[in-house]
């Protein structure tokens, strides 16, 4: 919730951090009664004096934590169970290697138009688990692609692209479809890069026949800001075109 933003005023903060300073006093406390170094009294007067709690408020929360529904360990497991739930996020997270949040992915009508997922932004790929029994939404060639949700990227990393085209028509001639992508990164309405073009030409079956692109492009050389990447996939069988874009930012 801090990292989200919740707290809007510093009176929000000082709350959050207040019960913050409480857990951890609640460790100290009741680690303290059960191994006989404190007395329930004492346990009052260090919440009233460490964390500045009313007295009253003190003495219900000794009573609560001794009265016999805790264990020994409860207010130790408690907060740090919630540091190692921060470290994860820090490990999984930030790292990219996993969102925070979920990504849209609608998939198309099948025997329709023409057509395009949403695109997904990510900044992380790794080797696709081959003991998996399910095939993850976001595997293709034996890669696995985390979305970056927060679509913050540096310099140093290359921006992932991934999403899958729909009902593309037939050539008469190979009988495989043959789509192109263009790719073009714009900062202030202006091109930061020249034009990135790529052929999508191999059909996958399952669950339903599609084309999947998933491509890069390196951000070396981008200043600090705010992008778009705007990205055409031209049927060039049917002669029909889907846009699309997406934001993201890079950050020093």
């Amino acid at each position: 919730m801090w990292d989200q933003g919740f707290p809007r005023s510093p009176e929000d903060k000082v709350g959050m951090l207040f019960w913050r300073m409480h857990r951890c006093a609640r460790i100290i406390f009741s680690l303290s009664f059960h191994l006989g170094t404190m007395t329930p009294e004492q346990c009052i007067d260090f919440l009233v004096e460490r964390v500045g709690h009313e007295r009253e408020n003190a003495e219900a929360e000794v009573r609560r934590s001794f009265e016999g529904s805790y264990g020994p360990l409860y207010q130790l497991a408690y907060m740090i169970g919630a540091l190692q739930f921060r470290g994860l996020y820090a490990e999984l997270v930030r790292s990219g290697k996993m969102s925070a949040r979920r990504e849209q992915f609608v998939l198309p009508d099948v025997n329709t138009e023409f057509a395009t997922t949403g695109v997904v932004l990510s900044r992380y790929v790794e080797a696709a688990n081959a003991l998996a029994t399910e095939r993850d939404v976001f595997t293709t060639r034996n890669t696995t692609i985390r979305p970056s949700a927060a679509r913050q990227f540096r310099a140093s990393d290359n921006l992932v692209m991934y999403f899958d085209v729909y009902n593309a028509a037939n050539s008469p001639d190979t009988g495989k479809p043959m789509v192109r992508v263009t790719a073009r990164l714009m900062k202030d309405g202006q091109p930061a890069t020249k034009p990135f073009d790529f052929v999508l030409m191999d059909v996958e079956n399952e669950p339903v026949a599609h084309l999947t692109f998933a491509e890069y492009i390196k951000l070396t050389g981008l200043a600090p800001g705010n992008y778009t990447v705007t990205i055409e996939s031209k049927d060039m069988v049917s002669k029909k075109l889907v846009k699309q874009e997406a934001s993201f930012v890079v950050i020093p």
